[in-house]
């Protein structure tokens, strides 16, 4: 999974570079920011387990994977 960050909230559209997330096998992605304005990554593996990263303040790094406890969702 890649993702590509917008430097500075603008109309410019200039955005970072692609930076790869640390892997992990997960279907039915989906992004949103949460209310600090970082991006979110959640998805769920083949398990059902959902895992979610989240962007690290001020960079186009993001968190290791963490599991959500007690969301279980089948692919």
């Amino acid at each position: 999974m890649w993702v590509r960050v917008e430097n500075t909230p603008s109309s410019d559209g200039h955005f970072g570079s692609w930076t790869q997330l640390a892997p992990k096998a997960a279907f039915h992605l989906s992004a949103a920011l949460n209310k600090n304005n970082l991006l979110v990554v959640v998805g769920v593996d083949n398990h059902g387990d959902t895992w979610q990263t989240t962007q690290n303040p001020g960079t186009n790094t993001y968190t290791g994977w963490t599991k959500i406890d007690g969301l279980t969702l089948r692919p």
